[in-house]
């Protein structure tokens, strides 16, 4: 199986060291897995001068693209896509979209979440924070799996047919759209919509044996309540427009 995990982040030194452990844990998740063709693709946009990652050593596994602006969320994540898709030989069979400000203190959640592995689901861990009172939870748990109408994108394992058909409707080979209005909001609420529409109505699969520990949006919440609003509401116009569920 081939993987590719995108991910993208911005600010000063306390966001690069967030961002640097979010990274070590990953890299010793996905040894975890086994798996050996995986390509970790990361954009960095907007980040300050003193900001630096220090990336764990991972030779020929890093796919790496700066930005001087920071241009948002859904900016950043189909940049990383595009970059990924570019230096992998062959395409993946499953991406791998992750917020940034994410801890994974247990290292099997990737091997969890890889077993429940669906061509029509995307596959998405408990969590410690999210608005989704099905995905919360302390810990792992030996529970089923639950699924769902929508899970924040915070971390989001996803088949490639479940990409491709985002891609067609988006055009641009773009995952998020990066036209709401805003830097970080509402991206992942719209894409949700594009999935129930085109996939599943139900696609979202929480695997509750994996958990990964969220430290609560820290990137999107330097964004103003105004401009979340803002991006929701378009978010939403459009959905409706399109005849997104």
């Amino acid at each position: 199986m081939k993987l590719l995990a995108i991910t993208c982040w911005t600010g000063g030194p306390p966001f690069a060291a967030m961002t640097t452990r979010m990274l070590t844990d990953l890299v010793l998740s996905l040894e975890a897995t086994e798996l050996t063709n995986w390509k970790i693709a990361v954009l960095s946009q907007g980040a300050k001068l003193d900001a630096m990652l220090v990336l764990p050593a991972a030779k020929g596994h890093w796919a790496l693209q700066t930005e001087a602006k920071n241009l948002g969320f859904a900016f950043g994540m189909n940049k990383a896509l595009v970059k990924g898709l570019s230096e992998m030989r062959e395409p993946p069979d499953v991406v791998l979209c992750l917020n940034n400000d994410i801890e994974m203190p247990h290292v099997n959640w990737l091997k969890e979440l890889l077993t429940e592995l669906q061509t029509d689901a995307v596959l998405c861990p408990k969590t410690n924070y999210t608005s989704v009172n099905e995905q919360r939870a302390a810990g792992p748990e030996d529970k089923p799996p639950i699924f769902h109408g929508v899970t924040p994108g915070l971390c989001w394992l996803m088949p490639m047919g479940v990409v491709t058909a985002v891609q067609e409707h988006l055009g641009d080979k773009k995952l998020f759209p990066e036209d709401l209005g805003g830097l970080a909001w509402g991206e992942d609420n719209y894409t949700a919509g594009v999935i129930r529409t085109k996939v599943n109505r139900r696609p979202f699969k929480i695997v509750p044996r994996s958990w990964i520990r969220h430290l609560g949006a820290k990137t999107s919440s330097r964004v103003t309540a105004e401009e979340k609003m803002r991006c929701h509401k378009e978010a939403q116009r459009r959905m409706k427009a399109e005849g997104l569920k």
